[in-house]
């Protein structure tokens, strides 16, 4: 279950890769809830939270694209 929880987090949408389950789709969308209401991050936000925060705020992806040619996350 943790497993498919993870994969489907580093989905580009979490929520529509468990769309055919609808038991995992509802043991994600507590997960989230849980972990949001206790302010951690797990894992896959590491990774998650940066790609939110660059597509969320054009500026700061512009000054971050002008100071790195690539960025790399080692799995």
């Amino acid at each position: 279950m943790v497993r498919r929880i993870s994969l489907a987090k580093q989905s580009v949408d979490p929520e529509a890769s468990l769309l055919e389950d609808a038991k995992m789709l509802a043991v994600l969308r507590d997960y989230e809830r849980l972990r949001t209401d206790s302010g951690r991050l797990d894992v896959d936000d590491l990774v998650l939270e940066p790609v939110r925060l660059l597509e969320a705020h054009p500026d700061i992806a512009a000054s971050v694209a002008q100071r790195y040619r690539s960025v790399s996350v080692h799995a």
